[in-house]
């Protein structure tokens, strides 16, 4: 299903979730139709959320953007098909899959699992305290750190190469290579980046 997914941090004591669904056809009755048969689930406890869209009917035109706010230390996972994914400001854990679209976090402070496949994956992290992992077929992966990060930097390139600039590592940086494995200042939590 078209669409993308925003996420950003709100208030310390709820989840809110906007959903807006369309549909497009070559006739107003078949669009209605599909809307008709298509909904959004939701399974809410104490702890969890989870909302989901479940389409109906023919295959068409159909698209649900998500508007979501968190409490910054949630966890969140978030999937689409051909809409892009986007979560700032959060310092839980956060993964993010999306197929023909692409990822946009930032101002990260928790773990990251990220993977695209025919997009790019774009992430600005405010702290590196947690493994991030990064892994994108056909597109490109664009991760800021900050300069005192303690982080140790593990990153291959099948297709293409890696640019490095304004890090500290053990190889030159500026130069594109296709293998990179360095300590930042003094090493801790893995960060992995895989481009195929």
């Amino acid at each position: 299903i078209n669409g993308p997914i925003e996420v950003d941090v709100g208030r310390a004591d709820s989840v809110e979730v906007a959903a807006v669904l369309s549909a497009t056809s070559l006739t107003d009755k078949r669009a209605t139709d599909l809307l008709n048969a298509s909904k959004i689930e939701e399974h809410v406890t104490p702890d969890h959320v989870r909302v989901a869209t479940v389409r109906g009917g023919e295959s068409g035109g159909l698209q649900v953007s998500y508007k979501v706010t968190v409490p910054a230390a949630s966890r969140v996972e978030m999937t689409s098909n051909n809409g892009t994914l986007r979560a700032g400001g959060v310092s839980g854990h956060v993964k993010a899959v999306a197929v023909n679209g692409g990822i946009e976090l930032a101002g990260l402070g928790g773990s990251v699992d990220a993977a695209s496949v025919n997009g790019s994956i774009s992430v600005k992290m405010a702290a590196v305290t947690g493994r991030v992992r990064l892994e994108c077929t056909n597109g490109r992966i664009e991760l800021e750190v900050p300069k005192d990060a303690k982080a140790t930097l593990n990153v291959r390139a099948i297709n293409g190469g890696i640019t490095v600039t304004g890090l500290t590592t053990q190889e030159a940086a500026g130069r594109r290579i296709r293998s990179l494995e360095s300590v930042l200042n003094g090493g801790g939590p893995e960060i992995e980046v895989r481009v195929t």
